[in-house]
């Protein structure tokens, strides 16, 4: 019988689930950065003169805070109706906007902190 034993895995599995750690909290930081700053473009933006459209913008975190949902709640279900226009009504979009304003930093941020992450990790 052969037995073979492996230094030092214990001490790489720690690092590796403390590296897995770090990562997820860097990572949800960066989405709920990006998760505020759209939301508060989108309130910007949003249409005045319909109902409570911009008071009910609101983030829904899921995933573990690593997915965040942002835009009108089912109260304002006509939000739709603004951001993607009517046969009668023209879109006046301000979900999409403000994620394009946010996607370039939002993607930046991830990247730095992935990068940040595995260069400690080497």
């Amino acid at each position: 019988m052969i037995k073979v034993k492996l230094l030092g895995v214990d001490e790489a599995i720690s690092k590796i689930n403390l590296i897995n750690r770090e990562a997820a909290n860097k990572i949800q930081e960066q989405v709920a950065k990006s998760a505020r700053n759209i939301s508060r473009n989108a309130k910007k933006r949003a249409p005045v003169r319909i109902g409570k459209l911009k008071k009910y913008i609101k983030i829904k975190y899921e995933n573990n805070r690593l997915v965040a949902d942002i835009g009108p709640t089912k109260k304002v279900f006509y939000g739709m109706f603004a951001e993607f226009g009517t046969k009668n009504s023209p879109a006046r979009p301000f979900l999409f906007p403000a994620w394009e304003q946010e996607k370039e930093r939002y993607q930046t941020g991830i990247k730095k902190a992935v990068k940040e992450l595995l260069a400690r990790g080497k």
